[in-house]
């Protein structure tokens, strides 16, 4: 039973001990924020693009100085075509494998993570994103609480570090931009949501909920979670 007090959720921001000294365009699903969690690479450094889907964060990868390979189920973008649940890779050969908005998208997500730590050597990182309240899309199985990423986390063998909400993207705008039938501009997604989170900020305020108890009310309205773990 995972212990919620435990779970070191917490508000969207820098990485206190910064990682890198990216600068470039932040690519789609993630912020500037988020990319300062991800380490620089080490000469020789390989890194995992784990459901790359179109390649977009190849990039990113290789701008933090990283060999990359890219993996996906389908799809032109990946190096190696291949199930996340059985990777095609030895024991040990990545520092960094990024995961985004792919644990929802696998049937087995402890069997999938097992599999990530086995190919990260030391201390090695995972670090992604997750739905929560985002529509059912793409054959989605598991939107996870922070309790549930935490609980298959820990039972992959590996740590979690930090977790915390997606800033700007509320369930309430993940529903409306996502399930409507069609993708809808972010921008008008972002106007229609905006009556609805502020009357909820507001809720907070004179509930006067602050500190732990803000970030998990907060969280209980999350599209999706990004997330870093370590090997164990």
């Amino acid at each position: 039973m995972i212990d919620a007090a435990k779970i070191p959720l917490r508000r969207e921001s820098w990485c206190p001990e910064r990682r890198n000294a990216f600068s470039g365009n932040t690519p789609w699903h993630l912020t500037a924020k988020q990319i300062s969690y991800l380490p620089s690479a080490l000469p020789g450094d390989w890194a995992l693009d784990l459901g790359c889907g179109r390649g977009l964060h190849t990039g990113l990868l290789k701008a933090l100085g990283y060999r990359v390979r890219s993996t996906d189920y389908a799809g032109e973008a990946a190096d190696d075509l291949a199930d996340a649940h059985a990777l095609p890779y030895r024991d040990g050969v990545f520092r960094l494998v990024l995961s985004v908005a792919v644990l929802e998208h696998l049937a087995e997500p402890v069997v999938a993570l097992g599999e990530v730590r086995r190919v990260l050597r030391g201390a090695g990182m995972l670090v992604g994103t997750v739905a929560f309240l985002e529509p059912l899309h793409d054959a989605s199985y598991f939107h996870m609480s922070p309790l549930g990423l935490a609980q298959v986390i820990a039972a992959s063998g590996l740590e979690l570090e930090t977790v915390f909400p997606i800033h700007g993207w509320s369930g309430v705008r993940a529903q409306l931009e996502m399930g409507l039938g069609t993708r809808v501009p972010r921008w008008v997604s972002r106007l229609l949501a905006a009556p609805a989170n502020i009357l909820l900020g507001l809720h907070d305020v004179v509930s006067s909920r602050r500190g732990e108890a803000r970030v998990w009310r907060e969280a209980g309205r999350a599209g999706a979670f990004f997330f870093v773990a370590r090997r164990a």
